[in-house]
């Protein structure tokens, strides 16, 4: 099975939890473009980083996705579930939502790699290797 790279945008500060390995599921329409991923295919975000793709998990709601996911690993820092679907909702209507329903997508930390690394476009990919070396 050859691995699948797919590309996707995240903005601030998702980015930047994802990178930090705060943010371990990244929550999306289940839209054509993601309907066939699988365990170890790769996620490149914003043009930068890699992650691989630990399992993909169907639900009908993001509300059902965040209570079963966790709001630390999807949305850290967010303090309960309406806060989080409010946040979705700036991104997904409801209308979509319950057309297409939503996939939790795990991410490992294991994959951890930036694109075209210096410390001007990738300065979280930077702070990951020093902190790396130093374990």
């Amino acid at each position: 099975m050859e691995t699948k790279k797919t590309d996707i945008q995240v903005q601030e500060p998702y980015y930047s939890q994802i990178a930090s390995g705060k943010k371990t599921v990244e929550g999306r329409l289940a839209k054509a473009q993601y309907q066939n991923l699988e365990p170890g295919d790769v996620l490149t975000i914003n043009e930068y980083l890699e992650k691989e793709i630990v399992d993909i998990r169907p639900y009908d709601s993001f509300a059902s996705m965040l209570k079963t996911e966790g709001l630390d690993q999807v949305l850290p820092g967010t303090s309960n579930v309406d806060k989080g679907v409010k946040i979705y909702r700036a991104f997904y209507p409801e209308s979509l939502e319950k057309k297409f329903g939503v996939l939790a997508i795990e991410l490992t930390n294991a994959l951890e790699r930036c694109l075209f690394m210096d410390q001007t476009t990738c300065p979280v990919g930077w702070a990951m290797i020093e902190a790396n070396l130093s374990q």
